[in-house]
């Protein structure tokens, strides 16, 4: 997912190099351009809401197996204040089982909230990104009048001196 939001940056900023150098009309290209970087920006959120709710689902799988293993050791000593050994040991099987379960989502837990911050962070950038892009987008249109109008070519028909 991170490797989604970094590369819509790429494709977005390479996009952007290449109208510019492509331009006809350019006001029309860069609002086409702010709208094109304005949908991929959304999409980003997108990511970033599904990364953050994929967190809080483990999450909360997390908290439930663990309070499934509270639960499950107080039965496992009450089958033993009541001499229920195979009870006991049955219980502490299920426990075992779960505590696995437990380590998993843990780990899946640490990575899911990895993969947050750095989707958020990278949001973040994309963010200002497109507000500066929003910004200058008077300059960037005005750009391309200006490189094409240039300066004169000195010595083009006319003699030299």
């Amino acid at each position: 997912m991170a490797g989604a939001l970094f590369r819509i940056h790429n494709i977005v900023k390479a996009e952007i190099d290449d109208l510019l150098g492509q331009m006809e009309n350019p006001k029309k290209m860069v609002n086409q351009m702010l709208l094109d970087m304005e949908k991929a920006f959304e999409q980003a959120v997108s990511e970033v809401s599904r990364a953050i709710a994929n967190e809080k689902i483990i999450e909360k799988r997390l908290r439930q197996a663990e309070g499934e293993i509270k639960r499950l050791d107080e039965e496992a000593v009450a089958a033993v204040e009541r001499k229920d050994d195979d009870a006991a040991r049955r219980t502490l099987d299920a426990k075992v089982s779960i505590e696995t379960t437990v380590a998993d989502l843990k780990r899946s837990h640490e990575e899911a909230q990895t993969v947050s911050i750095q989707l958020k962070k990278q949001l973040g950038e994309l963010r200002t990104k497109l507000d500066s892009a929003r910004n200058r987008r008077t300059t960037i249109a005005m750009r391309k009048p200006q490189e094409q109008g240039g300066s004169p070519r000195v010595g083009a028909g006319s003699p030299a001196i």
